[in-house]
Protein backbone atom coordinates (compact mmCIF):
# COMPACT_ATOMS: atom_id res chain seq x y z
CA UNK A 1 0.00 0.00 0.00
CA UNK A 2 1.59 2.94 -1.34
CA UNK A 3 1.83 5.66 1.26
CA UNK A 4 1.49 9.64 0.57
CA UNK A 5 3.63 12.78 1.11
CA UNK A 6 2.93 16.40 0.32
CA UNK A 7 4.88 17.06 -3.43
CA UNK A 8 5.81 19.99 -2.52
CA UNK A 9 7.82 20.94 0.82
CA UNK A 10 6.92 25.13 0.55
CA UNK A 11 3.35 26.18 -0.86
CA UNK A 12 1.98 23.18 -0.81
CA UNK A 13 -1.81 23.47 -2.16
CA UNK A 14 -3.61 19.56 -1.70
CA UNK A 15 -6.34 18.83 -4.27
CA UNK A 16 -8.49 15.77 -4.06
CA UNK A 17 -10.81 14.73 -6.67
CA UNK A 18 -12.38 11.54 -7.15
CA UNK A 19 -13.71 9.82 -10.52
CA UNK A 20 -14.48 6.84 -11.92
CA UNK A 21 -13.22 6.48 -15.52
CA UNK A 22 -15.66 7.40 -17.17
CA UNK A 23 -15.07 11.37 -15.47
CA UNK A 24 -11.78 11.08 -16.82
CA UNK A 25 -12.60 13.56 -19.96
CA UNK A 26 -14.81 16.31 -17.28
CA UNK A 27 -11.79 15.77 -14.39
CA UNK A 28 -9.71 16.69 -16.99
CA UNK A 29 -11.78 20.16 -17.89
CA UNK A 30 -11.38 20.77 -13.71
CA UNK A 31 -7.86 20.19 -14.01
CA UNK A 32 -6.77 22.64 -17.21
CA UNK A 33 -9.37 25.77 -15.72
CA UNK A 34 -7.11 24.92 -12.50
CA UNK A 35 -3.86 24.96 -14.23
CA UNK A 36 -4.88 28.59 -16.30
CA UNK A 37 -5.72 30.28 -12.93
CA UNK A 38 -2.71 28.94 -10.80
CA UNK A 39 0.02 31.40 -9.59
CA UNK A 40 3.63 30.76 -10.41
CA UNK A 41 4.23 31.43 -6.65
CA UNK A 42 2.19 28.45 -5.38
CA UNK A 43 2.71 24.90 -5.74
CA UNK A 44 -0.55 22.55 -6.78
CA UNK A 45 -0.67 19.01 -5.55
CA UNK A 46 -3.53 17.26 -7.31
CA UNK A 47 -4.67 13.58 -5.83
CA UNK A 48 -6.82 11.87 -8.42
CA UNK A 49 -8.52 8.96 -6.27
CA UNK A 50 -9.84 6.49 -8.99
CA UNK A 51 -9.81 2.65 -8.67
CA UNK A 52 -10.70 1.85 -12.45
CA UNK A 53 -9.11 4.56 -14.41
CA UNK A 54 -7.77 2.97 -17.80
CA UNK A 55 -4.63 3.39 -18.90
CA UNK A 56 -4.64 5.64 -21.62
CA UNK A 57 -7.24 8.39 -19.28
CA UNK A 58 -4.20 8.18 -17.24
CA UNK A 59 -1.45 8.71 -19.29
CA UNK A 60 -3.53 12.20 -20.68
CA UNK A 61 -4.17 13.30 -16.67
CA UNK A 62 -0.75 12.85 -15.55
CA UNK A 63 0.32 15.32 -18.38
CA UNK A 64 -0.80 17.88 -16.74
CA UNK A 65 2.43 17.24 -14.34
CA UNK A 66 4.72 20.74 -14.90
CA UNK A 67 7.10 22.43 -12.49
CA UNK A 68 4.65 23.51 -10.10
CA UNK A 69 2.13 21.43 -10.84
CA UNK A 70 2.27 17.60 -9.49
CA UNK A 71 -0.58 14.92 -10.60
CA UNK A 72 -0.93 11.56 -9.15
CA UNK A 73 -3.34 8.92 -9.18
CA UNK A 74 -4.13 6.74 -6.51
CA UNK A 75 -6.08 3.41 -6.45
CA UNK A 76 -7.71 3.17 -2.38
CA UNK A 77 -9.25 -0.32 -2.50
CA UNK A 78 -5.96 -1.15 -0.20
CA UNK A 79 -6.72 1.79 2.63
CA UNK A 80 -10.49 1.05 2.84
CA UNK A 81 -10.85 -2.38 2.97
CA UNK A 82 -11.05 -2.82 6.54
CA UNK A 83 -14.65 -0.88 6.34
CA UNK A 84 -17.89 -2.70 5.57
CA UNK A 85 -18.75 -0.85 2.37
CA UNK A 86 -21.84 -2.71 2.00
CA UNK A 87 -23.48 0.08 4.72
CA UNK A 88 -23.40 2.74 2.56
CA UNK A 89 -26.17 3.41 0.99
CA UNK A 90 -26.23 4.19 -2.85
CA UNK A 91 -28.69 5.32 -5.55
CA UNK A 92 -29.23 6.29 -8.61
CA UNK A 93 -26.29 8.09 -9.89
CA UNK A 94 -24.44 7.94 -6.87
CA UNK A 95 -22.18 5.21 -6.43
CA UNK A 96 -19.98 4.34 -3.65
CA UNK A 97 -17.20 6.57 -4.28
CA UNK A 98 -19.44 9.67 -3.40
CA UNK A 99 -18.46 7.98 0.40
CA UNK A 100 -14.39 7.88 -0.67
CA UNK A 101 -13.68 11.82 0.66
CA UNK A 102 -14.98 10.49 4.13
CA UNK A 103 -12.07 8.72 4.30
CA UNK A 104 -9.72 11.16 3.32
CA UNK A 105 -7.96 11.55 7.01
CA UNK A 106 -6.78 8.18 7.12
CA UNK A 107 -6.19 7.80 3.24
CA UNK A 108 -4.07 11.25 3.80
CA UNK A 109 -2.46 10.69 7.00
CA UNK A 110 0.62 12.53 6.24
CA UNK A 111 -1.39 15.42 5.06
CA UNK A 112 -2.37 18.52 7.66
CA UNK A 113 -5.26 19.66 5.11
CA UNK A 114 -7.04 19.14 2.08
CA UNK A 115 -9.28 20.35 -0.37
CA UNK A 116 -11.72 18.20 -1.84
CA UNK A 117 -13.54 19.19 -4.95
CA UNK A 118 -16.71 17.19 -7.36
CA UNK A 119 -15.17 16.53 -10.71
CA UNK A 120 -17.94 18.62 -12.52
CA UNK A 121 -16.21 22.33 -11.72
CA UNK A 122 -14.35 24.85 -13.69
CA UNK A 123 -12.34 26.71 -11.20
CA UNK A 124 -11.59 30.92 -12.49
CA UNK A 125 -9.92 31.87 -10.17
CA UNK A 126 -6.53 30.88 -8.43
CA UNK A 127 -7.23 27.91 -6.00
CA UNK A 128 -4.82 28.59 -3.46
CA UNK A 129 -6.72 31.63 -2.51
CA UNK A 130 -9.43 29.05 -0.83
CA UNK A 131 -6.79 26.51 0.13
CA UNK A 132 -5.01 28.93 2.25
CA UNK A 133 -8.01 30.01 4.26
CA UNK A 134 -7.29 29.46 8.13
CA UNK A 135 -9.76 27.17 9.74
CA UNK A 136 -8.77 27.74 13.18
CA UNK A 137 -10.65 24.85 15.53
CA UNK A 138 -12.47 24.00 12.38
CA UNK A 139 -12.89 20.77 11.07
CA UNK A 140 -14.31 21.47 7.84
CA UNK A 141 -14.84 25.11 5.58
CA UNK A 142 -17.64 24.60 3.36
CA UNK A 143 -20.34 27.30 1.44
CA UNK A 144 -23.90 27.24 1.46
CA UNK A 145 -26.50 25.93 -1.01
CA UNK A 146 -29.88 27.65 -1.64
CA UNK A 147 -31.30 24.51 -3.12
CA UNK A 148 -32.17 22.30 -0.55
CA UNK A 149 -33.76 25.38 1.17
CA UNK A 150 -35.70 25.67 -2.01
CA UNK A 151 -36.59 21.94 -2.18
CA UNK A 152 -37.61 21.79 1.79
CA UNK A 153 -39.86 24.54 1.06
CA UNK A 154 -41.92 23.39 -2.07
CA UNK A 155 -42.47 19.86 -1.00
CA UNK A 156 -44.17 18.27 2.25
CA UNK A 157 -41.52 14.97 1.66
CA UNK A 158 -38.66 17.00 1.43
CA UNK A 159 -39.56 19.14 4.47
CA UNK A 160 -40.72 15.81 6.28
CA UNK A 161 -36.81 14.24 5.70
CA UNK A 162 -34.77 17.48 6.34
CA UNK A 163 -36.70 18.32 9.82
CA UNK A 164 -37.57 14.90 11.08
CA UNK A 165 -35.36 12.68 9.55
CA UNK A 166 -31.88 14.46 9.42
CA UNK A 167 -33.32 16.96 11.99
CA UNK A 168 -31.76 20.02 10.80
CA UNK A 169 -33.23 23.01 12.62
CA UNK A 170 -31.69 25.75 10.22
CA UNK A 171 -31.77 25.24 6.42
CA UNK A 172 -30.30 28.39 6.21
CA UNK A 173 -26.83 26.56 6.51
CA UNK A 174 -27.56 23.58 4.73
CA UNK A 175 -24.32 23.10 2.57
CA UNK A 176 -22.89 21.02 -0.17
CA UNK A 177 -20.51 18.45 0.01
CA UNK A 178 -19.08 19.56 -3.57
CA UNK A 179 -16.50 21.78 -2.00
CA UNK A 180 -15.09 20.71 1.50
CA UNK A 181 -11.77 22.31 2.95
CA UNK A 182 -10.74 19.83 5.20
CA UNK A 183 -8.49 19.70 8.23
CA UNK A 184 -7.30 16.67 8.35
CA UNK A 185 -5.36 16.41 11.59
CA UNK A 186 -8.56 17.75 13.82
CA UNK A 187 -10.77 15.01 11.75
CA UNK A 188 -8.32 12.73 12.97
CA UNK A 189 -8.13 13.49 16.34
CA UNK A 190 -12.41 13.76 16.37
CA UNK A 191 -12.44 10.16 14.69
CA UNK A 192 -14.75 11.68 11.95
CA UNK A 193 -14.57 8.30 10.02
CA UNK A 194 -16.47 6.28 12.67
CA UNK A 195 -18.98 9.30 13.70
CA UNK A 196 -19.57 9.81 10.04
CA UNK A 197 -20.49 6.03 9.96
CA UNK A 198 -22.57 5.85 12.79
CA UNK A 199 -24.79 9.10 11.60
CA UNK A 200 -24.76 7.32 8.19
CA UNK A 201 -26.63 4.26 9.84
CA UNK A 202 -28.97 5.59 12.31
CA UNK A 203 -30.98 7.12 9.22
CA UNK A 204 -33.77 5.01 7.38
CA UNK A 205 -33.03 6.51 4.29
CA UNK A 206 -30.65 9.62 2.82
CA UNK A 207 -31.10 11.87 -0.67
CA UNK A 208 -28.21 13.39 -0.86
CA UNK A 209 -25.86 10.64 0.77
CA UNK A 210 -22.90 11.77 1.85
CA UNK A 211 -23.95 15.66 1.60
CA UNK A 212 -26.87 14.45 4.10
CA UNK A 213 -24.91 13.22 6.40
CA UNK A 214 -22.21 15.96 6.62
CA UNK A 215 -24.75 18.50 7.25
CA UNK A 216 -25.70 16.63 10.18
CA UNK A 217 -22.28 15.92 11.33
CA UNK A 218 -21.93 19.78 11.48
CA UNK A 219 -24.86 20.60 12.56
CA UNK A 220 -23.80 22.11 15.32
CA UNK A 221 -20.40 23.65 14.70
CA UNK A 222 -16.44 23.28 13.89
CA UNK A 223 -17.63 24.32 10.23
CA UNK A 224 -16.84 27.39 8.58
CA UNK A 225 -18.61 29.09 5.79
CA UNK A 226 -17.32 30.43 2.67
CA UNK A 227 -18.20 32.77 0.30
CA UNK A 228 -20.53 30.69 -2.35
CA UNK A 229 -18.25 32.48 -5.25
CA UNK A 230 -16.26 29.28 -4.41
CA UNK A 231 -19.15 26.79 -4.58
CA UNK A 232 -21.28 28.75 -7.09
CA UNK A 233 -24.21 26.04 -7.85
CA UNK A 234 -24.77 26.34 -11.73
CA UNK A 235 -28.37 24.71 -11.69
CA UNK A 236 -29.74 26.87 -9.44
CA UNK A 237 -29.29 30.05 -12.08
CA UNK A 238 -32.29 29.49 -13.41
CA UNK A 239 -34.73 28.80 -10.51
CA UNK A 240 -33.19 30.83 -7.52
CA UNK A 241 -35.20 34.16 -8.18
CA UNK A 242 -38.46 32.56 -8.18
CA UNK A 243 -37.80 31.72 -4.83
CA UNK A 244 -36.12 34.75 -3.10
CA UNK A 245 -38.50 34.82 -0.64
CA UNK A 246 -37.29 32.26 0.73
CA UNK A 247 -33.78 32.83 1.28
CA UNK A 248 -31.82 35.19 4.09
CA UNK A 249 -31.21 38.57 2.70
CA UNK A 250 -27.42 38.19 3.01
CA UNK A 251 -27.38 34.83 1.45
CA UNK A 252 -29.28 35.66 -1.35
CA UNK A 253 -27.06 38.90 -1.87
CA UNK A 254 -23.98 36.51 -1.56
CA UNK A 255 -25.62 34.15 -4.41
CA UNK A 256 -26.30 36.95 -6.86
CA UNK A 257 -22.72 38.37 -6.17
CA UNK A 258 -21.24 34.72 -6.51
CA UNK A 259 -22.95 34.70 -10.45
CA UNK A 260 -21.17 37.64 -11.31
CA UNK A 261 -17.62 36.51 -9.68
CA UNK A 262 -18.04 33.19 -9.18
CA UNK A 263 -13.90 31.60 -8.29
CA UNK A 264 -15.52 28.10 -8.95
CA UNK A 265 -18.58 27.38 -10.97
CA UNK A 266 -20.06 23.83 -9.89
CA UNK A 267 -22.20 22.28 -12.04
CA UNK A 268 -23.95 19.85 -9.54
CA UNK A 269 -27.92 18.78 -10.62
CA UNK A 270 -28.88 17.45 -14.14
CA UNK A 271 -28.13 20.80 -15.85
CA UNK A 272 -24.46 19.45 -17.31
CA UNK A 273 -22.92 22.21 -19.43
CA UNK A 274 -21.94 19.25 -21.64
CA UNK A 275 -25.44 18.77 -21.96
CA UNK A 276 -26.89 21.75 -22.10
CA UNK A 277 -24.27 24.23 -23.25
CA UNK A 278 -26.44 26.93 -23.54
CA UNK A 279 -27.30 28.07 -19.97
CA UNK A 280 -25.28 30.97 -18.10
CA UNK A 281 -21.45 29.77 -17.75
CA UNK A 282 -21.92 26.84 -20.20
CA UNK A 283 -19.52 28.40 -22.24
CA UNK A 284 -16.58 28.97 -20.00
CA UNK A 285 -16.56 25.07 -19.46
CA UNK A 286 -16.32 24.83 -22.72
CA UNK A 287 -13.90 27.43 -23.52
CA UNK A 288 -11.44 24.97 -21.03
CA UNK A 289 -12.78 21.87 -22.63
CA UNK A 290 -11.44 22.94 -26.25
CA UNK A 291 -7.83 23.56 -24.44
CA UNK A 292 -8.00 18.95 -22.98
CA UNK A 293 -7.35 15.82 -24.73
CA UNK A 294 -10.62 14.83 -24.36
CA UNK A 295 -12.15 17.49 -26.45
CA UNK A 296 -13.41 15.24 -28.92
CA UNK A 297 -14.80 12.62 -26.29
CA UNK A 298 -16.63 15.45 -24.81
CA UNK A 299 -18.78 16.00 -28.13
CA UNK A 300 -19.29 12.38 -28.83
CA UNK A 301 -20.77 12.02 -25.55
CA UNK A 302 -23.13 15.15 -26.15
CA UNK A 303 -23.85 14.27 -29.51
CA UNK A 304 -24.99 10.71 -28.17
CA UNK A 305 -26.99 11.77 -25.57
CA UNK A 306 -29.35 13.83 -27.78
CA UNK A 307 -29.24 10.67 -29.55
CA UNK A 308 -30.53 8.94 -26.87
CA UNK A 309 -32.73 11.66 -25.68
CA UNK A 310 -34.64 10.84 -29.41
CA UNK A 311 -35.07 6.88 -28.17
CA UNK A 312 -36.33 7.77 -24.85
CA UNK A 313 -38.68 10.32 -26.33
CA UNK A 314 -40.22 7.41 -27.98
CA UNK A 315 -40.72 5.92 -24.50
CA UNK A 316 -42.34 8.70 -23.19
CA UNK A 317 -45.93 6.92 -22.53
CA UNK A 318 -43.94 4.17 -20.99
CA UNK A 319 -42.24 6.83 -18.56
CA UNK A 320 -45.04 8.29 -17.20
CA UNK A 321 -47.02 4.76 -16.61
CA UNK A 322 -43.66 3.90 -14.63
CA UNK A 323 -44.66 6.89 -12.50
CA UNK A 324 -48.19 6.90 -12.01
CA UNK A 325 -47.08 3.10 -10.36
CA UNK A 326 -44.54 4.33 -8.17
CA UNK A 327 -47.05 6.94 -7.25
CA UNK A 328 -49.73 3.91 -6.99
CA UNK A 329 -46.91 2.00 -4.63
CA UNK A 330 -46.01 4.83 -2.77
CA UNK A 331 -49.65 5.44 -1.75
CA UNK A 332 -50.49 1.67 -0.70
CA UNK A 333 -46.75 1.31 0.99
CA UNK A 334 -45.83 2.05 4.55
CA UNK A 335 -42.25 3.30 6.08
CA UNK A 336 -38.92 2.80 4.22
CA UNK A 337 -40.99 1.02 0.92
CA UNK A 338 -43.14 3.85 0.17
CA UNK A 339 -40.06 6.06 0.53
CA UNK A 340 -38.28 4.34 -2.04
CA UNK A 341 -40.83 4.20 -4.06
CA UNK A 342 -41.01 8.34 -3.71
CA UNK A 343 -37.93 8.58 -4.87
CA UNK A 344 -38.30 6.12 -7.88
CA UNK A 345 -41.07 8.29 -9.32
CA UNK A 346 -38.81 11.86 -8.01
CA UNK A 347 -36.39 10.23 -10.33
CA UNK A 348 -38.47 9.23 -12.97
CA UNK A 349 -39.99 12.42 -13.10
CA UNK A 350 -37.06 14.11 -13.60
CA UNK A 351 -36.61 11.97 -16.72
CA UNK A 352 -40.04 13.06 -17.94
CA UNK A 353 -39.60 16.99 -17.00
CA UNK A 354 -36.06 16.42 -19.23
CA UNK A 355 -37.64 15.08 -22.42
CA UNK A 356 -40.22 17.68 -22.02
CA UNK A 357 -37.72 20.65 -22.11
CA UNK A 358 -35.76 19.44 -24.87
CA UNK A 359 -38.56 17.91 -26.99
CA UNK A 360 -41.16 20.80 -26.67
CA UNK A 361 -43.69 18.79 -28.75
CA UNK A 362 -43.98 16.46 -25.90
CA UNK A 363 -46.38 18.71 -23.88
CA UNK A 364 -48.65 18.80 -26.37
Amino acid sequence: MEELFPAFKVNNNVICFIVKDFWSKYLSVAIQSLVDNCSSEQNYDIIVISNDMQLFNRERILNYNSENISVRILQINDYIKKYDLSQFCTQHTWGIEMYYRVFLPEILKNFSKVLYLDADIVIVDDIAKLYNTELGDNEIGVCRTLRQLMEYHKDKQNAYFFSKILKLENMHDYFNSGVLLMNLELMRKSNMINRFINILNSFPYVQCPDQDVFNVLYKDGKKMFFDMRWNHIYFACTTIEKHMHLYEKSNFEQYKKAQMNPGIIHFAGELKPWFEPWYQHGPIFWSYARKTSFYEEIMISTVKKYSEQSVHASQYEKLQKEAFKYKLKALLSFGNKRRKYILKRKFTKSKIYELRKNFPCLNS
